[in-house]
């Protein structure tokens, strides 16, 4: 009978285990980050939205709450993942794109943050975890792009060097992945005879905000600092693959 407990004690942890290990979330804006999670004063971070303003749902679920939080009179959406067992809150959200009570996909638009967005996760007996250990390539769906993993660290670096937040770069690599392939050589010419150039295909229309010409976007560095200038002004959103195709990346 001991024997029997175990066993099924065994199971259930496992499927426990697996679950949880599988909780990934998708960077619910751009920008940098203000404050980072310490678990007292900041139970989530604080992420700067005065130019990117959008705020993205950071996983699948339901949207269970979406209106004034009257405690501190400040506009707040709640997230609930069944499957994850946890909550993602996003404070200080206005012009709200969704309802209560809709299911909504990772990346769905929830509305606008105009001064900075306070994103928390929260397990559901209402203890705050550290976003930072679940942001990551959303990686839950069956297709994804195979990526060699040990090149991710350097990409971090490189990133990193270029002024781009810890929570915005492995978004970036998945839009760099899907974009060119990681090839800086990379080009594409679009029906308007516009072209897309580099490693994060940086379209023409970005050159003189930018301050560089085509040829400058075939070195990297070049072509990540551009893309910081693309992310800060647009958010992910600006590469029609980060609509298409984040949900199936995986790092």
């Amino acid at each position: 009978m001991i024997k029997k407990y175990i066993i099924i004690f065994m199971i259930a942890f496992h499927f426990h285990f697996k679950i949880q290990a599988k909780i990934v979330l998708t960077s619910p804006a751009a920008g940098a980050l203000i404050k980072d999670f310490n678990g007292a004063d900041v139970q989530g971070i604080l992420i700067d939205t005065r130019q990117s303003k959008q705020v993205y749902s950071a996983m699948d679920g339901k949207v269970i709450y979406a209106g004034e939080f009257s405690k501190i009179q400040q506009n707040m959406i709640v997230i609930q993942s069944e499957t994850y067992k946890i909550y993602t809150i996003y404070r200080n959200v206005n012009h709200f794109k969704i309802k209560e009570g809709m299911i909504v996909k990772s990346g769905h638009n929830l509305g606008t943050s105009n001064k900075y967005l306070l994103f928390e996760v929260r397990t559901f007996d209402g203890k705050a975890q550290d976003p930072n250990d679940y942001l990551t390539i959303n990686s839950h769906h069956q297709k994804k792009k195979k990526i060699k993993t040990d090149f991710y660290p350097k990409f971090v670096d490189f990133m990193k060097r270029n002024g781009f937040f810890h929570h915005e770069i492995p978004t970036m690599f998945c839009i760099a992945s899907w974009e060119s392939s990681f090839n800086r050589n990379a080009v594409n010419i679009n029906k308007n005879r516009t072209q897309d150039t580099g490693l994060f295909q940086i379209n023409d229309i970005w050159l003189k905000k930018c301050d560089m010409s085509r040829k400058d976007l075939f070195d990297a560095t070049n072509n990540a600092r551009c893309a910081k200038v693309v992310l800060r002004n647009q958010g992910f959103r600006a590469w029609v693959t980060y609509n298409k195709y984040s949900r199936f990346c995986s790092i």
